[in-house]
């Protein structure tokens, strides 16, 4: 039985059927071990520091620091991209309102979406607080206008 709050909620799990269900824990564990993956040489960093004592042992490690370096130049240009793309789309958009209307929407629909009387939805829309009271299933039982 749909509920009023699956309409609501686009991807709720229990709404899934079992492969899309399996692609999402798939590709969401293949994620988490991608970024520990992308973590372990920092962590093993951090161990080499504990059993050593030691936080930068240079004396043969030019080769590292040369990497280091070009982690860093790429790094930086990665950021500068961003930013000249940002001031770019600044520059281009600035002072224009890109956002369009979705159409005019009548008091009425969203009374009959929602199920509630017209008269409580016409009188909240001068209020300041609303208190909407929902059903267990994410429906809404009533609407209080306080202020």
């Amino acid at each position: 039985m749909e509920s009023s709050a699956d309409k609501l909620i686009i991807e709720a799990p229990h709404l899934l059927t079992p492969p899309q269900r399996f692609c999402s824990w798939f590709f969401t564990a293949l994620g988490w071990l991608a970024w520990c993956y992308l973590w372990l040489p920092a962590m093993l960093w951090c161990w080499r520091v504990v059993q050593t004592g030691v936080l930068f042992d240079t004396s043969g490690r030019s080769g590292e620091l040369i990497t280091l370096g070009i982690y860093t130049l790429i790094g930086a240009f990665l950021g500068l991209t961003l930013v000249v793309w940002a001031l770019s789309s600044y520059y281009k958009y600035k002072g224009s309102d890109r956002r369009k209307s979705r159409g005019d929407t009548h008091p009425q629909d969203v009374a009959e979406q929602l199920h509630i009387p017209l008269e409580v939805l016409l009188a909240g829309k001068d209020r300041k607080v609303m208190v909407v009271h929902h059903l267990p299933d994410g429906g809404v039982s009533r609407i209080e206008a306080l202020s």
